[in-house]
């Protein structure tokens, strides 16, 4: 190669900004995996420098060779490094040593096929300096405005990417490419940018969503992700894009056990819960998917109402052509919990003295029209008078020709704050890419039944509720504990929570802690009758199901035989608690659960014995505001009944004040892994609330022997 001195420009922090990239070990076929990247770089026209490095050729593809990177004029700002696993480490030792910002690595062989010597082997080098690495086992990216190529995707040797406004990101170069396949035959949408992040070394969502949410040219992200790392920030994506007024739509893959299972061993990393993720996701970025075909339908909602969703108005006014469907939009609305627009008394008049029709309403019944002109007519009226939210406006080959459709919608004059969805009635109504493309011309989008077009307003609605209420989530809680340290985990007592939690200002009940029957009984007389006697053992985390609970104890006599049948189940250091009756039957759960996926996540809902049967809970990802603390109370659905005669919120905003106390108590403790207070009891009548029973863990450092 000749020597050519480049000017060192400023380490670029993000790889889509890369001007210069060297393809280490490329083939010169360049239909091989390793032969393409050069390839693409090289007939697509990237405008920067591109090098090939080879100790073998000395020219690959056209392409003159170095036989190493320190031979180049540069230091590239991406290494591409195409060779097998064990290539790779040498490969990315020499760019660790010169300082290259990025390398992407194709290869498969690592972690995910058990082989976690050679992911060790790569964070080894990796510790030695600055490079970051994207991969292995991926498919690696591309910037489609400007051609960057660090790429061996198959898709690029079938068809061009149109440019557009969509990004994409998937573990997976396989669903990767699958999605962006579907995409382009859909007409509608372009890409921005897109990649594949694979094993995910030192590179994963947190970090492709922060870069390809920045980029100037992306509306919407689209994202399949099969495992969130101990690195990934939802948050903190959710936070950066929603600056932008950018959604993140995010397919999670291992929602079953099964997924998970499979997920793991694609990407050598541990699912968590499904139930979790889909929480955590919904709450972060408002809306998640379960299929390929709903994430491409969101890409596209969000890519052609680009900047029209933010407000607050998703109502609906829907046209079609038959009372029966009149009916299904009502219902398939109702269950996404959507509404509908009212329309004036005057422009229902004016339309059905137009399709001769004296009881129209919204769903708009206009029949079907003679003419395919005739019902564009009618719909250009609804336009007219419609200033916001949705219009659906419903077509079907039998009534109307679907070219004249599209061009006659396409000419309308739409006002920015109506999103006009085209929606066939059939499987057999399917708008063609063309006619998709011109109504998308004209900031309209089709998508093909009823269902689906709702549930893209639905999302939309979501998202855009998400966003409003992100601005007024005002002081956050929880934050400092994702930072429990690791370490043995034991249980603590009752007598020992309920100390600390009275210390910190969080209710309980006033008990005693005692070791035998005649305690007891002294216990309870001095407390009060009634009282509660429980077994109070570190080891026993469910007292009932042991027989180690009794409530509602009113005498002497029943103390101590509750006492007694006590004793016959302690064990070591086991004490029995004697506490009194709290009021109220409100039984509130609050939980501290670590997911290996999203950490620590915050459970509430009805409480009680019948906790698990009744399953009604909302799981929060922290850190978390009071008012969403509240609002998830008010989801519970037996709560928020008890709390009907709530007179001013008062008990509600106990229970808030409760839980806020105890996240508070938590993040002051320092080493609480997980807790569970159930129930934490409310009476609406007196506006108390009281904290009656626990199960709390803490992490302790693990003892190294000297």
């Amino acid at each position: 190669m000749e020597n050519v001195t480049v000017q060192r420009k400023v380490r670029i922090d993000n790889p889509l900004n890369a001007e210069s990239v060297a393809v280490v070990g490329p083939s010169r076929d360049p239909w091989k995996t390793s032969g393409r990247t050069l390839d693409y770089l090289s007939r697509l026209g990237f405008g920067g420098r591109f090098y090939a490095v080879s100790s073998v050729h000395k020219e690959v593809l056209g392409v003159p060779t170095a036989a190493s990177l320190s031979d180049l004029p540069e230091v590239p700002d991406i290494a591409v490094l195409v060779g097998p696993a064990d290539r790779v480490i040498e490969d990315l030792r020499e760019c660790v040593t010169l300082g290259v910002p990025f390398a992407v690595a194709f290869a498969a062989g690592f972690g995910e096929t058990g082989r976690v010597d050679r992911d060790e082997l790569l964070r080894a080098e990796l510790a030695k300096g600055t490079t970051r690495l994207i991969g292995p086992n991926c498919i690696g990216f591309m910037h489609v405005g400007r051609s960057l190529t660090a790429t061996f995707s198959s898709v690029l040797q079938r068809t061009p990417i149109p440019a557009g406004h969509v990004g994409l990101f998937s573990q997976s170069g396989g669903l990767g490419n699958a999605l962006m396949q579907s995409l382009i035959a859909r007409g509608t949408s372009g890409l921005s940018a897109w990649a594949s992040s694979g094993n995910e070394i030192s590179l994963g969502f947190t970090d492709w969503a922060g870069w390809l949410t920045a980029e100037p040219d992306t509306h919407v992200l689209a994202c399949i992700v099969e495992s969130f790392g101990p690195n990934d920030d939802v948050e903190a994506a959710a936070e950066a894009a929603g600056k932008r007024g950018i959604p993140i739509i995010v397919l999670k893959l291992g929602r079953s056990a099964r997924g998970a299972m499979s997920a793991q061993s694609h990407t050598g990393k541990l699912a968590g819960s499904g139930r979790v993720a889909q929480s955590v996701l919904r709450h972060r970025f408002g809306m998640v998917c379960t299929s390929p075909e709903e994430l491409l339908d969101l890409t596209e909602t969000f890519d052609v109402f680009h900047g029209r969703l933010q407000g607050p108005d998703h109502d609906l006014t829907v046209v079609t052509t038959s009372g029966a469907q009149v009916g299904l939009w009502n219902d398939m609305a109702d269950d996404r919990n959507l509404g509908f627009r009212d329309i004036e008394p005057d422009t229902l008049r004016s339309i059905g003295e137009a399709v001769g029709s004296h009881h129209l309403s919204n769903p708009i019944d206009v029949g079907v029209q003679s003419t395919t002109a005739d019902y564009l007519r009618i719909v250009e009226r609804v336009i007219s008078t419609t200033q916001d939210g949705w219009l659906i406006v419903t077509a079907t080959r039998l009534a109307h020709d679907f070219d004249e459709l599209a061009a006659g919608i396409a000419a309308m004059a739409i006002p920015e704050t109506v999103r006009v969805l085209v929606v066939p009635l059939s499987e057999d109504d399917r708008v063609t890419a063309a006619q998709a493309g011109i109504l998308r011309e004209a900031g309209v989008l089709s998508l093909p039944t009823p269902g689906r077009a709702l549930d893209a307003v639905a999302a939309a609605s979501s998202w855009s509720e998400v966003q409003r209420t992100r601005a007024d989530r005002g002081n956050l809680i929880g934050a400092a504990l994702k930072n429990t340290p690791a370490g043995q985990i034991q249980n603590l007592t009752w007598h020992e929570v309920a100390q600390s939690l009275a210390e910190a200002g969080v209710p309980v009940p006033a008990s005693r802690t005692v070791n035998d029957a005649d305690a007891a009984v002294r216990a309870a007389e001095e407390i009060g009758f009634p009282v509660a006697i429980k077994i109070d053992d570190a080891q026993i985390l469910h007292k009932a199901d042991v027989g180690g609970v009794f409530i509602g104890i009113n005498n002497t006599e029943a103390a101590r035989a509750a006492a007694n049948q006590l004793a016959a189940i302690q064990t070591g250091t086991a004490t029995i608690s004697v506490q009194a009756m709290a009021p109220g039957k409100t039984e509130l759960l609050v939980g501290l659960r670590r997911d290996p996926e999203f950490g620590p996540v915050l459970v509430l809902g009805t409480g009680g014995a019948m906790t698990e049967a009744i399953d009604d809970i909302t799981i929060l990802p922290l850190p978390v505001s009071r008012p969403e603390i509240r609002q998830a109370i008010t989801n519970a659905r037996i709560v928020s009944a008890n709390l009907r005669q709530d007179t001013g919120s008062k008990t509600l905003e106990a229970l808030t004040d409760a839980v806020t106390g105890i996240i508070s108590w938590a993040e002051q403790h320092g080493d609480i892994h997980e807790f569970e207070f159930n129930p934490i009891l409310a009476d609406p009548a007196t506006a108390t609330v009281t904290t009656v029973d626990a199960v709390v863990s803490i992490s302790t450092p693990s003892q190294t022997a000297g």
